[in-house]
Order: structure tokens, then sequence, then C-alpha cells
């Protein structure tokens, strides 16, 4: 939301200035393709500023003391034409729920796995996120107090076999925390099937081990989106858990 105040006149003229702040941050939204409503208080300069680039079709207001009536009527109007919704936003989110984890059998193996899914939210109303990667940013063992070296490569989406993937508005799309085999409940493996160096893969895991990953999601035109899970390993896979910090 913008709201351009008037300031000090300009010169001899009846015409004021608007906020100069107030303009610099359009510019910055506008930068970032975040939609704006707008208002401006009459007597300012018409089309100067930022407001002369772009299209905002600001709404004029005289009395200051009446203005959050009219932000609240025109954000009501907005919600209720489908045009506005408070849940929108410019970002990715990384969640986990119940449908996260999964028991398929290990292709080429024979054997099943669980695999622990996140769940990468696009909460924007109409823009895709356009190839996203997925990483393991940072790995500490908590019942050792130490941090464990993470190089830097591309982790799997689910039932996809490229590393960059597109996350269409208002859905959901998830990738490979990590897994584990049934037969091995306690050792911990990781799915980056394009990276061919084992040394690229921790190597964690262990009965009654305690860990906390930070998982990060780059995109062509979203903020960089991380979030920090729990994970304590258990020496069956049903008293394993895997939950947001």
């Amino acid at each position: 939301m913008f709201v351009d105040f008037k300031r000090e006149r300009l010169g001899w003229t009846s015409a004021h200035r608007g906020s100069l702040f107030s303009h610099q941050e359009l510019a910055l939204a506008s930068f970032l393709e975040i939609d704006v409503l707008a208002f401006q208080e009459r007597g300012i300069k018409q089309r100067d500023g930022i407001l002369g680039s772009i299209q905002a079709n600001e709404i004029a207001f005289s009395e200051r003391s009446t203005l959050p009536d009219l932000v609240i009527d025109n954000v009501q109007q907005r919600m209720k034409e489908g045009r506005w919704d408070p849940r929108w936003r410019n970002e990715l989110a990384l969640e986990r729920g119940p449908g996260d984890i999964r028991d398929p059998v290990v292709r080429n193996t024979g054997k099943t796995g669980r695999f622990y899914y996140i769940a990468v939210r696009n909460r924007h109303r109409s823009r895709t996120a356009l190839n996203c990667c997925a990483y393991l940013e940072n790995l500490s063992a908590l019942d050792r107090g130490s941090d464990i070296p993470v190089p830097t490569v591309e982790f799997k989406w689910e039932g996809y076999l490229l590393p960059n993937a597109h996350v269409h508005a208002k859905t959901v799309r998830r990738f490979d925390a990590f897994w584990v085999l049934h037969e091995s409940p306690t050792q911990i493996l990781f799915n980056t099937p394009f990276c061919d160096a084992w040394p690229f893969l921790p190597n964690i895991g262990g009965a009654d081990s305690q860990y906390k990953l930070t998982y990060l999601v780059l995109s062509d035109n979203f903020p960089p989106a991380r979030r920090s899970f729990l994970l304590k390993v258990a020496g069956s896979l049903d008293a394993t858990t895997f939950d947001p910090e």
C-alpha cells in the first residue's frame, strides 16, 4: 500500500511535492513486481516522481482523517473481487505436513524406503516460481554440538528427474529432504541423483542422534526461501521424527 502525503509547495505554484521516501519505496515495489494500492493527497503535482512512470491508478483523498476508512473500503473491495487476499505473498514457504512421508519401493533395488519430503508452497496469486533448486544449506549434530560440512549439491524433486523445477502459483511441490531404508532405519540417506561423487553426501545417522537441517530453495524470480528442521533418529522408523524447528 502506497500513500503519498502532501509536502512543501513547489516554488510559486499551487502544487506541492509528494513524499520522497514513499516514492523510493514505490520504486522498489515496482522493481519487485509487487501489486500496489496507491493513495495520493490532493494538491500534489500530478504524474510526479515514480507515479509518472508506472500505471498506479492512485486514489485521491483530501481529508487525512478519512484516509483509514478509504483504505479499508478499497482493500475490502479488492478482496471481494478476488484481486487481493491477505494470504497471498511474493514468497516461497517451506512446510511439512502429515502427507509428506511416503513408503515406496526404491527403484532398481526392490527394497522399501521411507521418503521424507519438504513441501515448497508458492504463496503468490498468479506468478510461477521458475527454475527452483533445493539445497541442504547447513547441518548440525545437536547431540554432539558440532556442525557438519555440507557441500553444495542440488536435491531431487518428487517424481521429477531434473534439478530445477517450476512451482505454479498457489500450488505445492515437494523435494526429497532425505530417505531411509526400512531394513536400515537409523541410516539417513540423501537423494541427489545429479551428483556423481560420494563426498558431496553427508554421512549421518545412528540411533538416538539429533540433527538440525537447514534447507534452501532458490528461484529465478522469487526471494530465497530457507527453513530449519529438527531430525530425531530413533531405533525404529515409526519413532523417528522430522519437524520444523
